[in-house]
């Protein structure tokens, strides 16, 4: 599976992007400003906005590259942190 295939998976996993992941986004880089959250703000507004993955995939890549990492790692697009609660996507149909 390709890199690319994995985040349409991961993409999948996570569901439809919504304001309010846009808002968290925006938050967690005013707490703690940096470039990788600044990345996660753009791919939470490219996905929201519902532009194309492929866009998102390259023109947010350090973010789609680690949600393919975490794919790779343990199935689950999500921090390890979210991942390992009850609420994690990927946990829902198991």
């Amino acid at each position: 599976m390709t890199d690319y295939q994995l985040y349409l998976k991961a993409l999948t996993l996570m569901g439809q992007a919504n304001i309010h992941d846009l808002k968290d986004e925006v938050v967690e880089f005013l707490q703690e400003p940096s470039i990788e959250e600044a990345v996660d703000i753009l791919h939470s507004f490219l996905r929201v906005s519902r532009a194309p993955s492929l866009v998102a995939f390259y023109l947010a890549n350090k973010t789609a590259t680690k949600h393919v990492t975490r794919m790779k790692a343990y199935g689950c697009p999500r921090s390890l942190r979210n991942h390992i609660a009850n609420n994690c996507n990927c946990n829902k149909d198991k």
